[in-house]
């Protein structure tokens, strides 16, 4: 087996450690704490005393191919994600506003091209991306009416707010993240690039939870050269139109949400296989999301989600139907209640739209499916780590299934 590594994730790593080390010279408790360097002998409390939370968590990734895809193979990246929330209203602005500020970046290369061949849209690491720092989320917000409802403003991405599952989000491909058929057919902001635009969310009761947001169309693409500001404005770029409702029951004590949502694209798309462009791209989906049993504590012991998505302009679209469902167990072992096991399947169908160019043929995939297999173990209360197992069939640029075997260590600091 090939080993191919770069060591800048790993190296990137070393200083946080080191400082993480230190604050745990400083403070006894450290295998306690939530964050691995603390209260910072007392300042993160009167930061956050005074509105100013910060944040950086640190991924660590191996992901090894011994079976199937373009090569055999190992790839080691790293993944920090840092920022911080600032409450204005702690600093004298009206009740309710505060400002938020995202920085991403991955280092390393990605094991889904590298490796694999597989689209991007449901790639193995759900954090892969071009080897750059970036700008992400950077946004006002402001909460009003009791704090049931919520507007935002600035940069801003659409899978923060859309199309996510509360228990997808344990799996680690791609594509139990932003909708996959979505990823592929339209240029909206999602992971790993953020664009302007402008979110409004209410809760008028209890029963339900609307959203609704309006973004540029044209966030940029993913090259290691924009660092957040490669998206376009106006109307060349178009808009795009992101609603979902989300009704919230509770039978039998059991929690749930089901959500229907859609978005729409207003911007010229080329017709597959023509020199052509016709006008406008919509998608429809639907999201149920339940707890399936409950623990001694009330809390879910067992939880379920699924995901049925399609982009009925199949001319203009590669991606025309995608379905997911997972499960997750909490506490699997007794003597670890803060551990989570899942299985989950992901599937994605291409549109099999077939039509001829003026120069040559064009050919699609069928489609790209996943299978996943993972287990979350908290180690400390800053720190887990998740082995992970994924059957990827039919990679779309790849003529072999392959096995995926990785690990993702997460640090909180």
């Amino acid at each position: 087996m090939a080993l191919r590594s770069r060591a800048v994730g790993p190296l990137l790593a070393l200083p946080l450690l080191l400082a993480g080390a230190a604050a745990a010279r400083a403070e006894a408790d450290w295998l306690e704490r939530d964050r691995l360097t603390g209260s910072w002998q007392g300042v993160r409390p009167i930061l956050d005393e005074h509105g100013f939370e910060l944040y950086l968590t640190y991924t660590g990734m191996m992901w090894s191919v011994p079976a199937g895809g373009d090569e055999s193979g190992t790839e080691f990246s790293g993944y920090l994600d840092f920022g911080f929330d600032l409450d204005l209203e702690k600093l004298g602005a009206p009740h309710g506003s505060g400002f938020h500020a995202d920085f991403h970046w991955y280092q390393g290369r990605d094991p889904t091209s590298v490796l694999l061949g597989g689209t991007f849209a449901m790639a193995v690491d759900e954090w892969e991306a071009s080897n750059a720092l970036r700008v992400f989320n950077l946004y006002f917000r402001q909460d009003f009416g009791d704090d049931r409802y919520q507007i935002q403003a600035g940069q801003i991405a659409a899978d923060s707010s859309f199309m996510a599952a509360r228990y997808a989000g344990l799996f680690v491909n791609a594509a139990y993240g932003d909708l996959p058929n979505e990823n592929v057919n339209t240029n909206t902001p999602v992971y790993p690039l953020a664009a302007p635009g402008v979110y409004l969310e209410g809760k008028p009761d209890d029963s339900f939870t609307f959203r609704s947001a309006l973004y540029t169309g044209n966030a940029g693409q993913d090259l290691s050269g924009n660092h957040g500001f490669g998206w376009k404005l106006g109307n060349n770029a178009g808009y795009a139109l992101y609603t979902e409702l989300t009704l919230h029951t509770q039978p039998g004590g059991l929690e749930g949400n089901t959500t229907l949502g859609g978005y729409y694209v207003a911007g010229n798309f080329p017709v597959i296989g023509t020199d052509e462009t016709r006008y406008g791209n919509y998608d429809v989906y639907v999201m149920l999301d339940h707890a399936l049993a409950l623990d001694e504590r009330g809390k879910p012991k067992v939880g379920a989600f699924a995901r049925f998505s399609v982009s009925p302009q199949q001319d203009r679209n590669l991606g025309f139907l995608y379905g997911d469902a997972g499960l997750n167990v909490f506490a699997p072992i007794d003597s670890r209640p803060d551990d989570v096991a899942g299985l989950a399947v992901g599937i994605l169908r291409a549109s099999g739209h077939d039509q001829l160019s003026s120069s040559s043929p064009v050919s699609l995939p069928s489609g790209q499916a996943v299978l996943e297999l993972t287990y979350q173990a908290a180690v400390t209360p800053w720190l887990t780590l998740q082995p992970d197992l994924q059957l990827i069939l039919d990679p779309v640029f790849s003529q072999s299934d392959a096995l995926v075997i990785g690990v993702q260590a997460v640090a909180l600091f």
